[in-house]
């Protein structure tokens, strides 16, 4: 899998949220991004670099998304 690739899965993961959080994607409140953040550190485990790297991938998602 490629960095786009994992950027448009992590993307539709955000979307998704959005909406069934009945916040807007795009562009996004930076509480908005806070949130989904939160909402997904339960799954996220420090301990594996793997999960890690998807954490930091979704927070650049949504930077790259909003240029």
């Amino acid at each position: 899998m490629n960095t786009w690739s994992a950027y448009e899965r992590q993307w539709r993961r955000f979307e998704s949220w959005c909406a069934s959080a009945g916040e807007r994607a795009l562009p996004a409140d930076p509480l908005t991004v806070a949130r989904f953040l939160a909402d997904l550190a339960p799954v996220w485990r420090p301990a594996l670099p793997r999960v890690s790297s998807a954490k930091c991938r979704s927070m650049r998602l949504v930077r790259v998304r909003h240029r």
